[in-house]
């Protein structure tokens, strides 16, 4: 249910649950663009850290690029909302 397309122009679909993963682990989504898979695409992601917190550092982005299938691989590094 997690990876249903709806047949918009770009979409980013997980190939693995994204509810099921943990610090350590890797999200893997499919880039989808026109019904294909868009090889060599950049992702830019970065961890949802509220930056108005007290010590709170801001977060990054970063970039990862679709491989020859178009899928892309996200590693977490950190808890929390991405």
């Amino acid at each position: 249910a997690f990876a249903r397309p709806y047949g918009l122009p770009l979409e980013l679909l997980p190939m693995n649950d994204p509810s099921a993963l943990a610090v350590g682990d890797t999200l893997h989504l499919r880039v989808v663009g026109e019904g294909r898979a868009v090889a060599g695409i950049g992702v830019e992601y970065k961890a949802a850290t509220d930056t108005l917190a007290a010590g709170a550092a801001p977060s990054t982005y970063t970039t990862v690029l679709a491989d020859e299938g178009g899928v892309a691989h996200l590693p977490l590094t950190q808890a929390g909302p991405w």
